[in-house]
């Protein structure tokens, strides 16, 4: 797991990191999202971008039939499993 990386180094220049990527896809794959939270700090699931939005806001925007998946994964890892 990536933990040594400062939020910025894990930031592109508009502050996402690629849960923000897979979460506003066309087609946010469920596999891609697991190895992101295998591989990732969890708290970067709950890091704000340059609009002020998380994953899980462009998830809920996004029309997808796998978005309810990857939402679920979401509250997975930063609500229960706390």
């Amino acid at each position: 797991q990536i933990e040594s990386k400062t939020s910025q180094n894990l930031r592109d220049d508009f502050g996402m990191v690629p849960f923000h990527v897979v979460a506003s896809s066309a087609k946010p794959s469920s596999d891609i999202f697991q190895t992101l939270i295998d591989t990732y700090p969890r708290e970067s699931l709950s890091w704000k971008d340059w609009q002020n939005k998380r994953p899980i806001d462009y998830l809920c925007g996004n029309g997808s039939k796998n978005s309810h998946t990857l939402i679920q994964m979401v509250l997975q890892e930063t609500v229960l499993s706390r």
